[in-house]
């Protein structure tokens, strides 16, 4: 990952500047909400407003397993609901588009750690710590 690019995202993270969310890059605009990937998303687009994502408002099924289903009202970042559109990835130097890490042996994602409730400071912490794995 470009070093520039993770230090912007480390310090957007923990700017207190974005409501953590899970499942989706971005909650429907009234009340957003973002998962780490989407505060990424949009720095990408603060960052480059000639060349910006294109972003959609929907309502998609997360299904959680086990029976278990959430309803969300969602917006996507050129049709990426979930991981990072192609454009982010490889503006930011990313090698997946889920930020994939090795955890303790343990092959994980910043994506995956979100959704299982790290916060904000500690998914800025694993990207410091981990930004020449990312």
């Amino acid at each position: 990952m470009f070093k520039e690019i993770a230090d912007v995202w480390v310090e957007a993270l923990r700017s207190g500047g974005y409501t953590q969310g899970k499942y989706t890059l971005k909650t429907n605009p009234d009340t957003p909400t973002h998962c780490c990937l989407g505060v990424l998303c949009e720095i990408y687009q603060q960052q480059n407003p000639t060349n910006p994502l294109e972003c959609t408002a929907s309502s998609i099924t997360k299904d959680l397993g086990n029976g278990a289903y959430e309803h969300l009202d969602a917006v996507s970042f050129n049709s990426e609901f979930e991981v990072l559109p192609i454009r982010v990835q490889e503006w930011a130097g990313l090698g997946s588009a889920e930020g994939l890490l090795i955890i303790n042996d343990c092959r994980t994602s910043l994506a995956q750690q979100n959704d299982k409730g790290a916060s904000f400071a500690e998914l800025a912490d694993l990207i410091k710590d981990n930004q020449h794995l990312l």
